[in-house]
């Protein structure tokens, strides 16, 4: 998996997502894995509770 502009993947990556754009671009045959952190904050009765995921 290359992260970027799929036009500066090197030859051995599978995939490229460039997070620019929001695109996922094949390259070649394989198994690539993408993985994305999200955090969300969320107000419940005025209190502010913080969560994280991966």
């Amino acid at each position: 998996m290359y992260v970027g502009d799929p036009a500066r993947a090197k030859p051995w990556h599978v995939a490229a997502y460039d997070p620019s754009t929001g695109r996922l671009t094949g390259l070649r045959s394989g198994t690539a894995v993408l993985a994305v952190t999200v955090t969300v904050t969320v107000a419940v009765n005025g209190t502010r509770a913080e969560s994280g995921s991966a």
